[in-house]
């Protein structure tokens, strides 16, 4: 197995996260879209340079940069954010892209594991993400962390609806394990 780092992206990583971006998730999501400029037209407004460097500016949120001898992905994080109601308030995950080629190999743990360790560290007590519906393998993994699908939300472009799952799970404490989300005080 090979070894990752993790490092918070500071601006003069603006133009790598968007070469990282705009390359994983072509290779991860074209064939998903029925219209290639839709899909050219999504990736400009989440992978734009403006807009990342807007959104790194952003309070709470925060992106990492995973590494294997060389930048391999990176990960988006909002730090406190209430994402549906009634929800508690958690760590929401925007964004996790790796290059292609890089599945089987462990980095995908590695980096869920640094995510939820900096999450506990902001004193999160959830962790929040939507996954494609159909990305299946993305949507075991998360299961296999102990993430549940807490609600289906709904992607819509001009010539397209994709279903969108929202899935969380609660961080652990000391001295238990990760779960499904209390809701309401259930």
């Amino acid at each position: 197995m090979k070894t990752f780092t993790f490092r918070i992206a500071q601006e003069d990583d603006v133009f790598l996260l968007h070469q990282l971006g705009t390359e994983s998730y072509q290779h991860h999501f074209a064939h998903l879209w029925n219209n290639p400029h839709e899909m050219q037209d999504f990736m400009r407004k989440s992978f734009d340079p403006a807009a990342i460097r807007e959104r790194m500016s952003t309070p709470g949120n925060q992106w990492l940069v995973a590494e294997a001898g060389k930048p391999v992905g990176f990960a988006e994080l909002t730090w406190h954010e209430q994402l549906a109601h009634p929800s508690p308030q958690g760590a929401f995950l925007n964004k996790i892209y790796l290059l292609p080629g890089l599945t089987g190999q462990g980095l995908g743990q590695a980096f869920f594991d640094e995510i939820i360790t900096r999450a506990m560290a902001h004193g999160e007590t959830s962790l929040w993400l939507e996954v494609l519906a159909e990305n299946h393998g993305a949507r075991r993994f998360y299961m296999r962390q102990g993430m549940h699908v807490m609600k289906k939300l709904v992607f819509q472009s001009a010539t397209q609806t994709s279903d969108i799952l929202l899935m969380a799970m609660s961080l652990p404490r000391p001295g238990t394990t990760p779960g499904k989300p209390q809701v309401n005080g259930s």
